[in-house]
């Protein structure tokens, strides 16, 4: 889809007015999007996908919004920001993703706190709703706006993420991460770079930040054999499969994550991530250039693994049977796995350089 076609679409979901009519749009946009070739420029038909997912997510608030006030709660008592995380806060949805989502709002006046708590509340809730009715199914690990931990004051927020910094176990670590890949979609832009700025000060003030990030990343390592052989699932219903998701994409754009925390640079796209580092030239142009032709490969995997999930069901992991890869896909595959590992290498290596005293 060109830039032109997204503007258009852009104007044509703006004039719809109900959940509905948003959802039918959205199942034909899905439509002509998944007969699209895939194969000759995957980054360049990730971003437009996720473009129009960001079109018909912010209307998709908006409605919300507006379907409260029509209620008699009246419109928002303070400002607020609506920002994604994971894939979405990446711009590396598939057609068919989940919703992981968060609310940030201006800190209230004392008298108000409660009254305002209760609006975002019940605006997080109407949000989640008006996203899973447009064909997005929350988060089953409940990172969405109408959980108490992803919808605060900007305050409590950098509280918060003071709160795990200290804390520094695993989970409180993933949490941290999740936070890195947050985007802002909707509402007041300066309050999710105030919690922006709050993740970024993490390593400036903990020594053992990047440490603690690296053992989260490096859970995740590339499904390549010690012999170069592609390692399948053994067991279940996806036996003999390769599972994309794990085993390439998330350790790949885990690793960028990690990188750019390193480098000092701030996107939350692995494409923009990937561009900056370049732009920072502390590493060789061909090295990241190697990254970027090698993502564009995994998103392309990741596109051809990932179904359509039946009516009523959530979408599954995204596992290809490589016996429909022709030798040339697989050694396509193989070189990005190969392109994950080193890149896992050179970011442990970074952040051992870290750790010393002058690093």
């Amino acid at each position: 889809m060109t830039t032109l076609s997204i503007k258009s679409a852009e104007r044509c979901v703006n004039r719809l007015q109900s959940m509905p009519e948003l959802l039918a749009f959205r199942q034909g946009m899905t439509g002509q999007f998944r007969d699209h070739p895939l194969g000759s420029f995957p980054q360049e038909f990730n971003d437009a996908v996720n473009g129009l997912q960001d079109i018909i997510m912010y209307r998709a608030v908006a409605i919300a919004e507006r379907s409260l006030a029509e209620e008699g709660y009246g419109p928002p008592p303070v400002p607020y920001a609506f920002v994604l995380f994971g894939s979405g806060g990446r711009r590396e949805q598939t057609l068919w993703s989940d919703q992981d989502n968060g609310l940030i709002y201006a800190d209230p006046s004392t008298g108000a706190a409660e009254r305002t708590a209760a609006y975002f509340t019940r605006l997080g809730d109407r949000i989640v709703s008006c996203l899973t009715e447009a064909g997005y199914p929350p988060c089953e690990g409940g990172v969405t706006c109408n959980h108490s931990r992803w919808n605060k004051p900007v305050a409590a927020w950098k509280r918060m993420l003071q709160e795990w910094e200290e804390d520094g176990s695993w989970e409180a670590v993933r949490y941290l991460l999740i936070v890195a890949d947050m985007r802002h979609l909707y509402g007041d832009k300066v309050l999710a770079q105030a919690v922006q700025a709050e993740f970024a000060a993490y390593p400036l003030r903990s020594p053992a930040a990047l440490r603690r990030m690296l053992e989260n990343t490096l859970r995740r390592k590339p499904a390549l054999g010690p012999f170069g052989q592609l390692l399948t699932e053994r067991y279940g219903e996806h036996a003999g499969r390769f599972d994309v998701k794990y085993g390439l994409y998330i350790p790949f754009a885990g690793g960028i994550r990690l990188l750019a925390v390193c480098e000092g640079v701030w996107a939350t796209s692995t494409a923009r991530r990937l561009k900056l580092i370049r732009e920072r030239g502390r590493l060789s142009p061909e090295l990241v250039l190697d990254w970027q032709r090698n993502f564009a490969s995994a998103l392309y995997f990741r596109s051809l693994a990932t179904r359509e999930p039946e009516p009523g069901q959530e979408a599954q992991a995204p596992m290809l049977d490589i016996r429909l890869l022709d030798a040339a896909r697989k050694r396509e595959l193989k070189r990005a796995l190969r392109s994950v590992r080193r890149l896992q290498k050179l970011v442990a290596r970074r952040v051992d350089q870290a750790d010393r005293p002058g690093g």
